[in-house]
C-alpha cells in the first residue's frame, strides 16, 4: 500500500522504545513555551514507497529529490491549535486562532515561534496535477526526539503529495490519404465531468484556456496534465477541409514528457499518451462550357449551348446530410436562359471525364444516373434557377450515400441565348456568364457550406457588310450572300448551317448593309475579347442586272466585326451586266456587211487560184 507521507508526522498513538512520544502535558516538562514548525511540502511523480520514515528534524534526506520528487508551491498551508485529547483529525476542538503560510519556491512553509502543543494541519490551494492529496493530520510542539531523551522545538516534516504530470501528442492527418499532416487545426481541451460529458475546459497551472494549433507536422503535444479523462475537440480546420468535432478522448494515469525534434514531436521519458485524428477534404464544384476545365466558348446564336458541372465527392460521402447543386442560370447575365429540364442529365463515372467534350456528344455511352431515385431536379421558372438535389436533411435520393464515393459526377445541361427579351446585337460579342452554386454539410457543421464554381462564358458575333454599285454613295441591295468555313467548302457550295438545318443567308438591304448575327467564334478557351475566326463569304444570288461575284470573300468574326460608324469596313462591289441594243437602231449590221464583203473577196480569191492551177496542169499535158 502506497504510503502518502514521508515525514515526520508524529501521531499521538505512535510508540518509539516502548513509552509515549509526547507526554500528558508537554508545556509543564519543557524548558521553552514555543516551538518552530517547517513544512516541507513535496510532490513525487506517480510515487513510491518512500524507502525510510522520517525523524521530525530538519536536513533528512529526501529520496528521489530532484528527479520524481519536487517542492509543492504556492500551496496554502494552515494550523490550528486543538486539545491532547482530540485522537480523530475529523473530528476535534479547537482552542486556537488559524495560522496561515504559503509554500514557498523550495516548498516550504515556516511557522516560527508557535505556543507549544497540539495542532491540526490542514493543506488547501494544492495544485490539479496532485492526484492523491496528503491527508490532513495533528503535530505536536514540541515533538520527543528518537531516543526519548529530549525535546526536538524545531519540527521539521516532509509531507508527500502523489502528483501526475501527464503528457499527449495529437497528430491530425488528411483523410484522403491517411498520411499527409494537416497544419492549422484548431481545438480546445476538455475534461470529462462526472456525467461523462466533456464540457469542462481544460485550464493549466496559471488558470489559462488554451487554443491548441496543429504544426507543420499535423502535431498538438500538451504536456503537464493530471490524472483524469480528456477529449480535444476540433473548433477550426484549415482551409479546404471539413470540421469535426467529434471529441477525442484520452486517459492520463501517469506523468511523461515530449521533446521536439527535426520540428515534430516525439516521446522523451515517461509515458506519453498518443491520438490521432483526420479531416477530409471539402466538396469542390467547376463549372465549364462543353467540358469541365473550358471556361470559354463560341456558339451560334441559335444553338443550344452545353454546361457542365462537376460537384466533387468527398471521400466521407456517407456521413453527409446535404449535397446539393444550383445555378441561377440569368445570376450573372439575363441574356441567357436554361434549356429547359429536358436538356439536364447527370453522368456519373469511376474516372475523372474533365477533358470529354459533352457538347452534342451521345450521353447513352456514359452511365446516367436515374432522376427521383438517385436526385431530385427541379426548376423554378421564377427565379430561373434549376436544382439538383443529391442528399437533403430530409429526403436521401440516394440508397446508401456512400455510393457516389470515389466517384466522378458531371450535370450536363443545355442553355440559350435569349433573343427574345434581347435583340441579338445587344448580345453579339459580349461575355455571356453564369455560375454555379454547391451547398453542403458533412454532419457536423452548424451552418451548411457554400461553394460557387468558376465562371465560364460563352458568346456570339456577327459581321456587318456593305453592298454598293458604282461608288460608295451607291448602296445596292437585295444580294444574297452565305458562309462556308473555308475555301474548299466555299467553292463546292457547301455552307454554314442554322440549328434548323437550313443554309446560314443574309441579304443586302435597301441601304446595301448585310448582318450575320449569331455567328459562332473563336476556338474553345479564348475569351470573347480575343477570340476570332475566318469565314468565306459566297453571293448566291446578285441583284436583277448586275454580275454575280465569282469568287469567294475572305472575311474575319470578332468581337467588333458586326459594329461600324458611317459604313461598315468591308464593303463589296457589284458590276451591272452589259447592256442588250435596243430594236431598230444599227447595230451589229456593219459588222456584217464587212464580213460579208471579206467573205466574198476570200472566195473570189479561192476560185481564182484554183483556176490557175487547172491551167497549168493542161500546159503540162
Amino acid at each position: 500500500m502506497r504510503k502518502l507521507i514521508f515525514a515526520a508526522i508524529l501521531c499521538i498513538t505512535m510508540e518509539i522504545g516502548g513509552m509515549p512520544v509526547f507526554a500528558a502535558d508537554p508545556i509543564l516538562q519543557t524548558d521553552q513555551p514555543v516551538s518552530d514548525l517547517t513544512i516541507h511540502l513535496l510532490q513525487q511523480i506517480d510515487i513510491k514507497e518512500p524507502e525510510t520514515d522520517g525523524s521530525g528534524l530538519p536536513g533528512q534526506t529526501i529520496p528521489g529529490y530532484g528527479t520524481d520528487t519536487f517542492p509543492l508551491k504556492k500551496a496554502v498551508v494552515t494550523i490550528q491549535r486543538v486539545t491532547y485529547e482530540d485522537q480523530d483529525i475529523e473530528h476535534y476542538t479547537v482552542t486556537g486562532e488559524p495560522i496561515t503560510q504559503v509554500t514557498d519556491a523550495d516548498g516550504l512553509a515556516v511557522f516560527q515561534e508557535v505556543p507549544n502543543g497540539r495542532y491540526a494541519v490542514k493543506y488547501t490551494n494544492l495544485p490539479q496535477n496532485v492526484r492523491t492529496r496528503i491527508k490532513d493530520h495533528f503535530v505536536d510542539l514540541p515533538s520527543r526526539n528518537a531516543d526519548g531523551t529530549g525535546w526536538n522545538y524545531d519540527v521539521h516534516v516532509y509531507p508527500k503529495n502523489e502528483a501526475v504530470y501527464g503528457s499527449v501528442i495529437l497528430t491530425k492527418r488528411v483523410g484522403d490519404d491517411h498520411t499527409t499532416p494537416l497544419a492549422g487545426a484548431k481545438f480546445r481541451l476538455y475534461m470529462q465531468n462526472p456525467q461523462g460529458k466533456y464540457e469542462n475546459e481544460y485550464m493549466d497551472a496559471a488558470g489559462r484556456k488554451t487554443e491548441f494549433v496543429t504544426n507543420q507536422a499535423g502535431q498538438i503535444a500538451v504536456s503537464g496534465l493530471p490524472d483524469g479523462s480528456y477529449a480535444f475537440i476540433e473548433t477550426a480546420v484549415s482551409a479546404g477541409y471539413a470540421i469535426d468535432p467529434t471529441p477525442i478522448p484520452f486517459t492520463v494515469t501517469r506523468s511523461g514528457s515530449v521533446k521536439l525534434a527535426d520540428g515534430a514531436y516525439q516521446p522523451d521519458q515517461g509515458t506519453v499518451y498518443t491520438v490521432s485524428h483526420e479531416n477530409y477534404r471539402i466538396p469542390e464544384i467547376h463549372k465549364g462550357v462543353k467540358s469541365v476545365r473550358n471556361q470559354h466558348s463560341g456558339y451560334a446564336g441559335d444553338a443550344v449551348s452545353t454546361f457542365v458541372v462537376s460537384p466533387t465527392v468527398p471521400k466521407d460521402i456517407a456521413r453527409y446530410t446535404k449535397l446539393i447543386v444550383t445555378d441561377d442560370v440569368n445570376g450573372q447575365d439575363d441574356r441567357l436562359r436554361f434549356a429547359g429540364l429536358d436538356t439536364l442529365n447527370v453522368v456519373v463515372s469511376d474516372v475523372s471525364l474533365d477533358s470529354v467534350v459533352f457538347d452534342q456528344a451521345d450521353l447513352s455511352a456514359y452511365t446516367l444516373l436515374k432522376k427521383d431515385r438517385d436526385y431530385q431536379a427541379a426548376y423554378d421558372a421564377d427565379s430561373e434557377t434549376w436544382t439538383v438535389t443529391f442528399i437533403n436533411a430530409d429526403t436521401k435520393f440516394l440508397s446508401g450515400r456512400d455510393c457516389l464515393a470515389n466517384k466522378y459526377v458531371y450535370i450536363v445541361f443545355g442553355c440559350e441565348f435569349d433573343t427574345e427579351q434581347y435583340r441579338m446585337e445587344d448580345i453579339l460579342g459580349a461575355d455571356i456568364s453564369n455560375q454555379a452554386e454547391l451547398i453542403y454539410n458533412n454532419s457536423f457543421m452548424q451552418e451548411d457550406g457554400v461553394l460557387q464554381s468558376e465562371i465560364p462564358e460563352i458568346h456570339t458575333g456577327g459581321i456587318t457588310l456593305y453592298k454598293y454599285s458604282g461608288s460608295l454613295s451607291q448602296p445596292l441591295g437585295g444580294a444574297e450572300f452565305k458562309l462556308s468555313v473555308s475555301y474548299e467548302d466555299a467553292l463546292a457550295g457547301r455552307y454554314l448551317k442554322n440549328n434548323s438545318g437550313a443554309d446560314v443567308c443574309a441579304v443586302s438591304d435597301v441601304n446595301g448593309i448585310i448582318r450575320f448575327e449569331g455567328i459562332a467564334y473563336g476556338e474553345d478557351g479564348v475569351d470573347h475579347l480575343t477570340a476570332e475566326t475566318p469565314y468565306w463569304l459566297v453571293e448566291t444570288k446578285a441583284p436583277p442586272g448586275y454580275l454575280l461575284i465569282g469568287q469567294p470573300i475572305s472575311i474575319t468574326v470578332d468581337q467588333k466585326s458586326h459594329l461600324y460608324d458611317t459604313l461598315p469596313a468591308l464593303q463589296i462591289e457589284n458590276i451591272p451586266v452589259s447592256p442588250l441594243p435596243r430594236t431598230g437602231g444599227v447595230g451589229l449590221l456593219p459588222f456584217y456587211i464587212g464580213g460579208t464583203v471579206c467573205a466574198m473577196i476570200a472566195a473570189g480569191l479561192g476560185l481564182y487560184l484554183f483556176l490557175q492551177k487547172r491551167k497549168g496542169k493542161k500546159a503540162i499535158g
